[in-house]
């Protein structure tokens, strides 16, 4: 029995007592509420999916084979196959000692098919086997999980001779008839010839004997006079070229640890990733708010500019966007080390960008360029002051 737990974040509505209209403060109104976002708050809740039991029974004794490795399947076939053009459980290509061989086996059936572990190979001492490399292809229908595994071993020849590839056994328990079934491919002939071992033995033999022949050529006299020196110019590793080479390469090298090193702090640090790509994601998006404005998309300019600084925020300090609520964004941020004064600003920012929206954001385009360039102000100033 388990029980799941999803975090949740939803919008609930504030119910605010209604006082008098003549009270201390007029604003505390429903409508001015409504018409400033200020009735909306968002509340993070954790829900709890009812238990499902489920029983499982174990599976029968009688009848389990001595090579059952826990394989459930419904209606599993296997095939195997060589890289090579067989016919009647024969390979037709010539073989030699030391080609590499490509052999397949596939399981299809019904299931989780990807659970199904490496047959194991009789290769005696006719094979050797390399690397093998399994392959799931999986299918969801109606009826549930479908599909086939290729098994890909590579094999070598370790002498010449006819060979086979004995039949590979997968046992597994069929849960549509519940009982154990054990499969089996057809073995493989392969006639295999000698392969390049003989060939080396019977080539360095025709070289030796060359070297024999060719014994004295190669020798050369021993000059006793003074040999003419000539001056070509300074030494290689003094040459100004080759110096600014190998600086070029050292300050390389050193850049390229430096990111290394870099990317795995911030691969290991995900708040840190956020804080120091906040500014650059914030200029995209204030770019995109300028190719609107002088598009004249007016209405989409104010909407743009609070998102682009809600998620600013939200990236320096590591919190989610929908946490920033505009009503006490200066509380909020002050909290959060940020003085007075410019939290204060950020918050009149937000609910000037908030009141445009909801009275249809058709604001002039000097004020939508006003704005603009106040929110590029404050993002530059509050990269500094975070």
């Amino acid at each position: 029995m388990s029980r799941h737990n999803s975090p949740l974040s939803s919008v609930r509505q504030r119910r605010r007592p209604r006082g008098s209209p003549f009270g201390d403060d007029p604003f505390e109104d429903p409508f001015f509420d409504r018409f400033f976002g200020r009735n909306f708050q968002v509340r993070h809740e954790a829900l709890h999916a009812p238990a499902i039991q489920v029983r499982v029974p174990p599976l029968p004794a009688e009848g389990r084979p001595p090579g059952f490795s826990g394989t459930i399947a419904d209606g599993l076939s296997i095939s195997s196959g060589l890289d090579r053009k067989t016919a009647h459980g024969s390979v037709k290509e010539p073989i030699r000692e030391t080609d590499a061989l490509s052999f397949r086996v596939v399981l299809s059936g019904r299931g989780d098919i990807r659970n199904i572990p490496k047959p194991d190979l009789k290769l005696g001492d006719s094979f050797k086997e390399y690397e093998s490399k399994a392959t799931p292809e999986i299918k969801i229908d109606e009826k549930g999980m479908f599909g086939r595994k290729t098994f890909e071993f590579v094999l070598v020849p370790r002498r010449s001779g006819a060979l086979e590839i004995a039949p590979v056994e997968v046992s597994y328990f069929d849960s549509a008839t519940r009982k154990y079934r054990t499969l089996r491919t057809e073995p493989i002939r392969i006639d295999v010839t000698p392969g390049e071992k003989e060939e080396r033995l019977t080539s360095g033999s025709v070289s030796r004997q060359q070297d024999v022949k060719m014994l004295g050529a190669d020798i050369r006299y021993i000059s006793e006079g003074p040999a003419a020196l000539e001056d070509r110019g300074p030494e290689l590793q003094r040459r100004r070229w080759l110096l600014a080479l190998d600086a070029a390469a050292a300050v390389a090298f050193l850049f390229a640890v430096w990111r290394a090193r870099r990317l795995r702090a911030l691969a290991r640090d995900p708040a840190m990733a956020r804080r120091l790509g906040a500014a650059r994601t914030a200029r995209e998006a204030l770019n995109l708010a300028r190719q609107e404005l002088e598009q004249g998309k007016t209405e989409t300019v104010h909407g743009r500019l609070e998102e682009a600084l809600l998620h600013f925020l939200a990236d320096k300090l590591d919190v989610p966007a929908n946490a920033i609520v505009i009503e006490n964004a200066d509380e909020f941020l002050a909290v959060r080390g940020l003085d007075s004064s410019r939290a204060r600003a950020v918050q009149e920012l937000l609910a000037a960008f908030q009141a445009s929206r909801y009275s249809g954001g058709r604001a002039a385009p000097d004020r939508l360029e006003a704005d603009l360039g106040a929110t590029e102000r404050i993002v530059a100033d509050l990269e500094a002051a975070l």
